[in-house]
Order: C-alpha cells, then sequence, then structure tokens
C-alpha cells in the first residue's frame, strides 16, 4: 500500500500522510499471510498481456477521482466488508 500511495502522491503532485484505521487491518492470525497480485501463469499460458501499467492505471483512476459527477457515484463513508 505505502509504494500505490506513493505513486498516487507523485500522480497528483501532492504529499499526503498515511491514516490507519484499526478496524481495517488483517488480524494477526488471518488465514491469509500474503497478498500479491501475480499475473505470471496466465502471460505464460496465454497471450494476455496487461494494457496497463500500475502508474496507467492509477493515473486514470485519479482522473475519474477528480471529476466531481463520479464522486457522486462513490460511497465514502460506507466501509463494506
Amino acid at each position: 500500500m505505502a509504494e500505490v500511495l506513493g505513486i498516487v502522491k507523485k500522480i497528483m503532485s501532492r504529499d499526503a500522510e498515511t491514516v490507519s484505521d484499526q478496524q481495517r487491518k488483517r488480524p494477526g492470525k488471518s488465514e491469509v499471510f500474503r497478498l500479491y497480485g501475480d499475473n505470471s501463469l496466465i502471460t505464460s499460458l496465454t497471450d494476455w498481456r496487461p494494457e496497463y501499467s500500475i502508474e496507467d492505471g492509477l493515473r486514470e483512476t485519479v482522473t475519474w477521482f477528480m471529476e466531481s459527477r463520479n464522486l457522486n457515484k462513490y460511497k465514502s463513508d460506507i466501509y463494506n466488508l
């Protein structure tokens, strides 16, 4: 998450700090020990390749959120589990 925040801060030319919410942290005895996205299997077995880099995808996401009409669609006050 720190890496993603760093990319978003760079895209937006802003400095921001991380705020943690204890309720949203993964429990210590969670059955998931690591969360990594890895597309190497599908890229080795097929002709599929990602169309976006992480930077391009985040840039497009930031642009979407900057439009006020889109913010009406996003419910930032609700945390769904």
